[in-house]
């Protein structure tokens, strides 16, 4: 009997044990689905927020594609040859405001997104970033750009509006001497730089002719190579270095941007006449004279050779800025003279229909010939700009500024100086190789020249809300 009555009281536990058991179960399992609903909609939340903030960051990223797209044209219209003022396709781009300024910064904002939207969608670019559209405002250096992500048009879109101010600052030579060719050394070359920093030289292609009598306080790079490197090349050689940008020969672009506001400045037509600048072009101004003028001397050239005009020893200086317009230049005649000449030569060239010489890759006029004289620039850091090619001989001495030839440098003097920097961009390879020799080259690195336009921005601004 107590033996059954045990048994009985076991029976009884163990089934309030399975009821417990069960209840237990079931209240995890609940707590369980809970938590994982909670863990659940944590993660989408997060992989949402995820999602929103590189929509973001990329959609900033896509304006800013705008704005580069938008400059780089800019730049690139600026430095043709000749210059041209880029504006954004005409179907890409809003009037102007009304106002040259707007009476406040949400003005401002509210003009700019709604001209941005009002675009047609054939406006809109893509990249990996996501969406964006811009425009320069016509007549103005400002530009705005807006973009999107993942796309303009998606459902979760993050937005962000960009504007940029720029503005046009002078070229600023990094070498000594800088070419697009190549560069034969003939011998008795000098280049150095002012408080004896170091002075570079730089090709986008080979160096030849290097031997003991070259001395460089920098380094020579090629994008080719070099065919030596002696104890005179202090800081070394290198090949197979990245090219650099050689800016062009392009005085037209000096033309456009400083003949109607400098004060002294003087065409050179090739015709023989001497006319003031003017917005229509070179030799398109008043006639203010024939030759003989300020010591220039015109000798007329033929259907196949270009006149020139030469800048003779007379014993005087008449300062200013000099612009042969489809001729030569030549800078020193009838003796070494003594007087320091305060001039800014450039020289473009033509292209007349039916013309034709492989040699200049069909310019008609552009050189510059230089001997003999002292020079000192009047434009800010201009000696030189020839549209052909730049050539050098017997003695001369030019004070600070830049040299700057399309087609080839050809120095070849006994004894030469020059305060600044020698350029070639050899846009004519038919016209031969860089060569230097007898030449002294004192690399001034705080020569600034308007030659090649870097476009600065002055103000990066993102319009936020």
């Amino acid at each position: 009997m107590a033996t059954m009555r045990r048994s009985v009281i076991l029976t009884r536990l163990i089934r309030q044990d399975e009821g417990i058991g069960l209840i237990l179960v079931i209240g995890i399992s609940a707590m369980m689905a809970i938590l994982l609903t909670v863990i659940t909609a944590t993660a989408i939340r997060s992989l949402g927020s995820s999602s929103d903030h590189v929509n973001f960051e990329q959609s900033l990223a896509a304006a800013e594609s705008g704005v580069d797209t938008e400059l780089s044209n800019i730049q690139s219209a600026r430095n043709q040859v000749p210059s041209v003022s880029y504006e954004s396709p005409v179907a890409c781009r809003p009037a102007a405001p009304s106002s040259s300024v707007f009476a406040t910064e949400s003005t401002e904002k509210t003009w700019a997104r709604t001209s941005l939207n009002a675009l047609p969608s054939s406006c809109t670019k893509k990249n990996a970033q996501g969406e964006y559209v811009s425009f320069k405002v016509p007549g103005r250096q400002i530009v705005y750009s807006m973009g999107w992500s993942p796309s303009r048009l998606a459902a979760n879109a993050k937005e962000r509006l960009l504007k940029v101010e720029y503005i046009f600052a002078p070229y600023r030579p990094g070498q000594a001497l800088l070419t697009d060719g190549s560069v034969n050394f003939l011998g008795s070359v000098a280049i150095n730089a002012i408080a004896g920093l170091p002075a570079d030289v730089h090709t986008n292609a080979d160096v030849t002719g290097i031997n003991n009598s070259l001395s460089v306080s920098g380094a020579i790079t090629a994008t080719g190579t070099v065919n030596a490197c002696p104890a005179g090349i202090a800081g070394g050689c290198k090949t197979s270095q990245p090219e650099e940008r050689v800016p062009m020969a392009n005085p037209r672009a000096v033309y456009n941007e400083y003949a109607l506001t400098t004060g002294q400045w003087f065409d050179l037509c090739d015709n023989g006449t001497v006319r003031r600048p003017a917005a229509s072009g070179p030799c398109s101004g008043t006639q203010i004279s024939t030759s003989p003028y300020n010591s220039w001397y015109w000798t007329a050239g033929s259907a196949t050779t270009p006149g020139k005009w030469t800048l003779q020893n007379t014993g005087t200086s008449y300062p200013g800025a000099y612009y042969v317009y489809g001729a030569d230049a030549v800078v020193g005649a009838l003796g070494n003279s003594s007087t320091l000449q305060t001039v800014s030569v450039l020289a473009e060239s033509k292209y007349p229909a039916g013309y034709t010489n492989a040699a200049t890759c069909n310019k008609f006029g552009g050189d510059i010939s230089w001997k003999l004289f002292d020079i000192q620039n009047y434009l800010r850091g201009v000696i030189f700009i020839a549209q052909g090619s730049l050539y050098g001989s017997a003695n001369s001495t030019a004070q600070s500024g830049l040299m700057l030839a399309g087609d080839k440098v050809d120095i070849q003097t006994s004894s030469s100086t020059v305060k600044g920097s020698i350029i070639s961009n050899n846009t004519c390879a038919a016209a031969g190789t860089n060569t230097v020799q007898g030449m002294t080259i004192t690399y001034d690195q705080s020569v600034e020249a308007p030659v090649y336009s870097v476009v600065n921005t002055t103000l990066w601004l993102e319009y936020t809300g």
